[in-house]
């Protein structure tokens, strides 16, 4: 495989030098493979690479998005091609691949290229049947570190994120309003008995007063565990029957019909007020970045989303606060 010199270029030239490499290049352009955080890929990545395929008039029929769980709509008018990693390896074996990865790198971010990443990249090559420039997502990671370790100022994420609009599966229309809730285990909410206990109360409280859609896969993928729901007639499973390829359009269709989003603070939480609604972000534990917040609500701003659709931060011990907001949207 010809190796690519868009994810080699200088991370301190940051979009430029991607910029620069996309538009000298004439070969299919992969982004990817997304194998991290879903709150990196909508806050960081894709507007990243917006903003490189933008800066370089990058055809979009020469982009192809490489993630999982059949997230094409969350790039928008970026690609003209989106390959699904659960389509491409069985999920069995993709859960492995990703835990060996994580264990080998210390955690889910993608700061180097790796084994697996090659693979993929002759397994996607295989398929176009030409050689392939890739956009790597190290390329970002390594441009915004600095940021996240707050050695540098969010203007510097400001000046190269560009948000845009999602292609938005469709859903069908819910007969009733309903709550999105999708709980896991986190920094933020570790897994401890006591917050499985939340969880089921925060469950049943609500489905007192509002139909409850709840978003667990259940295909342990990465290190964020789920809690177990309990049973009640105003409860659904929302991802029943849904295949791993399909999952995270499904959620993301549910979320966006929904009138509120209930989950940990995180990805999904980031995503909801990406599609206009607002989220209540739960934790546990002093975890938040409030650089992530402030790039959030930057997206939000450039979007021109209503100041509503954002996140409240709550601590799942003070369900009442949860709940004033479930009876609010009846």
């Amino acid at each position: 495989m010809q190796q690519a010199r868009v994810h080699l270029a200088s991370h301190r030239a940051g979009r430029t030098a991607a910029t620069v490499a996309a538009a000298r290049s004439r070969r299919p352009v992969v982004v990817g493979p997304w194998l991290a955080e879903v709150g990196f890929e909508l806050l960081y990545w894709i507007p990243f690479v917006r903003g490189v395929a933008q800066d370089a008039g990058l055809d979009p029929e020469r982009v192809v998005v490489v993630s999982r769980g059949g997230v094409a709509g969350w790039y928008g008018e970026l690609a003209g091609r989106y390959v699904d990693l659960f389509d491409l390896i069985e999920p069995t074996r993709l859960a492995s691949l990703q835990a060996d990865r994580i264990a080998a790198a210390g955690g889910q971010k993608q700061l180097a290229v790796s084994g697996m990443d090659r693979d993929i990249y002759a397994r996607v090559q295989e398929q176009l049947g030409q050689p392939i420039d890739v956009l790597h997502p190290s390329l970002m990671f390594r441009r915004f570190r600095p940021v996240w370790m707050r050695l540098r100022s969010p203007t510097l994420a400001y000046r190269e994120l560009v948000f845009g609009p999602m292609r938005l599966g469709r859903a069908a229309p819910p007969a009733r309003p309903y709550v999105a809730v999708k709980p896991y285990f986190s920094s933020a909410f570790p897994d401890e008995p006591g917050n499985r206990e939340l969880v089921r109360s925060l469950v049943l409280s609500l489905a007192t007063m509002v139909d409850v859609v709840t978003l667990t896969t259940g295909l342990n993928l990465d290190d964020h565990a789920e809690p177990e729901i309990p049973d009640h007639p105003a409860v659904r499973d929302g991802l029943a029957g849904v295949r791993p390829a399909d999952n995270l359009a499904v959620q993301t269709a549910l979320i966006a019909s929904s009138r509120l989003f209930v989950g940990t603070y995180g990805g999904p939480a980031y995503l909801a007020p990406l599609v206009g609604v607002p989220a209540v972000g739960l934790f546990s534990a002093a975890t938040s970045s409030s650089v992530h917040l402030d790039v959030l609500r930057h997206g939000l701003a450039q979007l021109g989303h209503p100041h509503a659709a954002g996140i409240s931060l709550v601590d799942a011990r003070h369900l009442e606060t949860v709940s004033a907001l479930a009876q609010a949207v009846r």
